[in-house]
């Protein structure tokens, strides 16, 4: 069953509405078509890499932010602050990696010991 959606009073998309129907569209227009060119050179680039690796676009880009790093591991969290994620943000993107294969995770020694986890 489809459903519409609709904004809701007094938020910013309300005020959008209002602008593109009484006329003054012609200056918002282009940024929808930024929006949609934005939207097709991104699915380009994940399709591809779907099709190569058989990862998705965030799990690549993870990846990618990942070896950049010096040393041999780091934080999930620092790689994805570097993505604009929260702390929390990669944890099930982390465990997709780990169940792929592609990654391991291990305690970090120092943060166990802290918090007296063994």
């Amino acid at each position: 069953m489809a459903r519409l959606l609709r904004p809701l009073a007094g938020n910013r998309m309300t005020s959008i509405s209002r602008a593109v129907k009484s006329g003054l569209g012609l200056t918002t227009w282009p940024w929808g078509r930024v929006v949609n060119l934005h939207r097709a050179l991104n699915t380009l680039p994940h399709t591809d890499i779907r099709a190569a690796t058989g990862l998705d676009g965030t799990e690549f880009e993870f990846l990618l932010r990942l070896a950049r790093f010096p040393g041999p591991r780091t934080h999930a969290s620092m790689v994805a602050a570097r993505m604009g994620y929260s702390a929390a943000g990669p944890t099930k993107l982390v465990a997709r990696l780990e169940d792929k294969g592609v990654i391991r995770r291990e305690r970090d020694r120092r943060t166990a010991a802290r918090s007296g986890s063994r």
